[in-house]
């Protein structure tokens, strides 16, 4: 729920509660598979939409897409997308999607997939500690196709060199701080 429907202007269905609520409901009704809901970044609070997407049937979240941004032509003082506004992704997001995994993980306690930035092993890693269950990788994949197996690899090496037996004890376990505020309200 978290691309523009390009027939409609752009408008992104995941914005707010009520869009989350029609599009998620309206889907399990026609599926008992497992629904997996990837969330927009580009919302006031994700975890309201997180909040609307489990109580209509979502069983996953997966957290976050692209934040959107813009390219600039200076000599033709023109855009340079197609559409404008396009998808901001890579490395330069990984602090902004680990912010919002952590905050729908600390208010919620549902199976989410972490994605936005990840590179290598540490940054996928910190996914998992912040909350997530499991990650995902894009960009990295342009970069390098074999980065997956790379990050694969790396995740094995640094649960080795930590002595920890298994992947799923890091999950959740940042150590809690009280000077981490909620900026978005």
């Amino acid at each position: 729920i978290s691309c523009p429907n390009t027939e409609r202007g752009g408008r992104v269905f995941g914005c707010d509660p009520d869009g989350t609520r029609r599009v998620v409901s309206a889907v399990r009704k026609v599926t008992s598979l497992p629904l997996i809901v990837k969330l927009t970044p580009n919302v006031t609070d994700i975890v309201d939409i997180a909040r609307a997407a489990m109580d209509s049937g979502a069983d996953i979240l997966s957290l976050v897409n692209t934040f959107l941004g813009i390219a600039v032509n200076l000599e033709h003082r023109k855009l340079v997308l197609a559409n404008g506004v396009g998808g901001v992704s890579g490395p330069a997001i990984k602090p902004q999607a680990l912010y919002l995994v952590h905050r729908v993980c600390r208010e919620m306690k549902v199976p989410v997939i972490g994605m936005g930035g990840i590179m290598n092993a540490t940054d996928a890693l910190e996914f998992m500690l912040v909350g997530a269950r499991a990650i995902q990788v894009g960009t990295a994949n342009f970069v390098d196709p074999a980065s997956s197996i790379k990050i694969l690899d790396g995740i094995v090496e640094v649960l080795h060199r930590m002595r920890i037996e298994d992947v799923n004890d890091l999950v959740g376990s940042l150590k809690r701080t009280d000077s981490l505020q909620d900026f978005s309200t």
